[in-house]
């Protein structure tokens, strides 16, 4: 299935539990400016229904599989982004401290990734300090 043609079976699609769920634009191989909606829908039968839920299941699947090498290391994707947000600080900010991109440091708190221990020490430790500095009026 491509992106495309999924979008256009999905316009021409008179399935009544069909709903508008995004949208969508960009650029064609042509040049010109392309644009239209993401659809959702509740018919079992759909091929396109079918291979979205296939990717939900394959995505909780991995985030458990992450989860649990998390745990098994000693690290915890949670606490991690819970002593982001007591420290009041950013995802960018917190990614910059650890030396690593915006996304993938998100992906870590959102277990798309597995956090490395020294990463996770590190943050703990660095959030810890940012704590005292707000606590004893310092920014």
């Amino acid at each position: 299935m491509d992106f495309a043609s999924d979008c256009k079976r999905c316009e021409e699609c008179e399935e009544l539990s069909k709903k508008v769920s995004g949208f969508w634009d960009g650029v064609d191989a042509d040049g010109n400016d392309v644009s239209g909606c993401f659809y959702v829908c509740d018919n079992s039968e759909c091929a396109i229904k079918q291979e979205r839920d296939r990717k939900i299941s394959e995505g909780k699947s991995e985030r458990l599989r992450v989860s649990e090498q998390n745990e098994a290391a000693g690290t915890d994707a949670g606490k991690l982004r819970k002593m982001r947000r007591e420290a009041h600080c950013t995802l960018k900010t917190a990614a910059e401290i650890a030396g690593i991109s915006v996304g993938e440091y998100s992906a870590m708190e959102c277990e798309r990734q597995v956090i490395p221990m020294n990463i996770f020490e590190g943050m703990r430790f660095v959030f810890m300090l940012m704590q005292k500095m707000r606590e004893n009026g310092r920014k």
